[in-house]
C-alpha cells in the first residue's frame, strides 16, 4: 500500500530523473576515451613447410582510443592481430607488429588502435615440419574374476599413429603411451578407448589422439579328451618301434566357447626315438602342443614306454 502511494506521489520525479540518467550515460558514452585492451597473436602466412617451435607471446597490451560505448563493447568482440610471416625459411627471425593489421570482429565504429604499450616486435622460432610413425605403448590392466578368464590376447587399434611437428623434436620421440587404466572383477566382454599421452602439446600433434581396445572375457571351463593317439618321431628305417601305451588322455581348461570347439583332433602329442635313444631311459613324457587360449591341466599316462622290435 505504502509503495503505491510513494510511486502516486513521486512518479513523475521518478520519470525525470530516469530520463536524465538515460541523457547522461548517453553523453558520456559518446565522449572519447582511451582504453588497455590485450590482443590475440594470429601468425600468418607460415610456411608450410615450417613450424614455430617457440612460445611465443600470444597476446599483447593495446592502446585504443574511440567512444565510449565501442571501448566497451570490444570486451564482445574477438580482437586479434594478423602477423604475416611472408612464408620465410629462417630458422630464427623478428617480425616487426602493425597497428593497421588488428581486426575486430564483430567490426565496430569510432574506434582506433593507437599504439602498442610493451613491445612492437616478437621473435619467433621455426623448424622443418615432419611426419612420423611410432608405436603405441598400451597401459592397461585387465583381471578377470574368479571362475572367468582372458580369451585370445587383448586387442588395440591402431598399433601405430602418425606424429607430427618439428623435425628436431620427432627425432627424440619413438612411441607414444596411453593413460593409464587399470579394469577388475570383469564377467563379460569389453570395449572401449584410450587417450593418448601428448608429452608435447602445442608442439606435436597426435592423429589419432585416442585408441581403440577390446578384450574377450568367457566363463572359465574344463574339458577332458581321451583316447590321443601319442606318435613316435625319428624312427630310423631299420627299426621298428612302438608306443606303451599308444594314447593317453588329458584336461584342458580355458574359456568355454572355446574348449567346447576342441576336438582330439587338435592336440597332437609325440616322443623323439631319437631322444629315447640317447638318454638312456625307460621311459618318456610326451610332446603336447594344444591351441591357442587353452591351458593343459593334468596328463595320463605321464610317461610312456617304448617297445623295439
Amino acid at each position: 500500500m505504502w509503495l503505491q502511494r510513494f510511486l502516486s506521489t513521486y512518479k513523475m520525479h521518478l520519470l525525470i530523473v530516469f530520463i536524465a540518467t538515460f541523457i547522461w550515460i548517453h553523453v558520456k558514452t559518446e565522449m572519447d576515451y582511451e582504453l588497455v585492451h590485450h590482443v590475440k597473436i594470429l601468425p600468418k602466412n607460415v610456411n608450410p613447410e615450417y613450424i614455430i617451435t617457440n612460445n611465443y607471446t600470444d597476446n599483447i597490451p593495446v592502446l585504443f582510443k574511440g567512444k565510449g560505448k565501442s571501448l566497451l563493447a570490444i570486451h564482445n568482440t574477438v580482437v586479434e592481430l594478423l602477423v604475416d610471416l611472408n612464408q620465410t625459411t629462417e630458422k630464427k627471425f623478428f617480425s616487426n607488429l602493425k597497428l593497421k593489421s588488428i581486426r575486430i570482429y564483430p567490426p565496430l565504429v569510432n574506434i582506433t588502435p593507437v599504439e602498442f604499450i610493451e613491445k612492437d616486435t616478437l621473435q619467433f622460432y621455426q623448424d622443418h615440419l615432419r611426419y612420423k610413425k611410432i608405436p603405441v605403448e598400451y597401459q592397461l590392466e585387465l583381471k578377470t574374476s574368479p571362475g572367468f578368464t582372458l580369451v585370445g590376447p587383448l586387442e588395440f587399434f591402431p598399433k601405430d599413429i602418425t606424429v607430427t611437428g618439428p623435425a628436431s623434436l620427432l627425432n627424440e620421440i619413438n612411441s607414444v603411451k596411453t593413460e593409464t587404466l587399470s579394469l577388475i572383477n570383469l564377467e563379460n566382454d569389453i570395449s572401449g578407448n584410450l587417450e593418448l599421452v601428448n608429452s608435447y602439446p602445442g608442439r606435436v600433434v597426435l592423429i589419432p589422439k585416442t585408441i581403440e581396445y577390446k578384450a574377450n572375457i568367457q566363463t572359465l571351463g574344463e574339458k577332458i579328451l581321451d583316447d590321443i593317439p601319442v606318435q613316435v618321431l625319428n624312427i630310423p628305417a631299420n627299426v621298428k618301434a612302438s608306443l606303451i601305451p599308444s594314447t593317453l588322455s588329458l584336461k584342458i581348461i580355458g574359456g568355454v566357447d572355446i574348449i567346447s570347439d576342441i576336438q582330439r583332433k587338435d592336440i597332437v602329442a609325440s616322443i623323439d626315438f631319437q631322444q629315447f635313444k640317447s638318454s638312456n631311459v625307460t621311459a618318456l613324457p610326451a610332446i603336447i602342443k594344444i591351441p591357442e587360449d587353452i591351458t593343459l591341466a593334468d596328463i595320463y599316462p605321464e610317461t610312456f614306454q617304448i617297445k623295439i622290435k
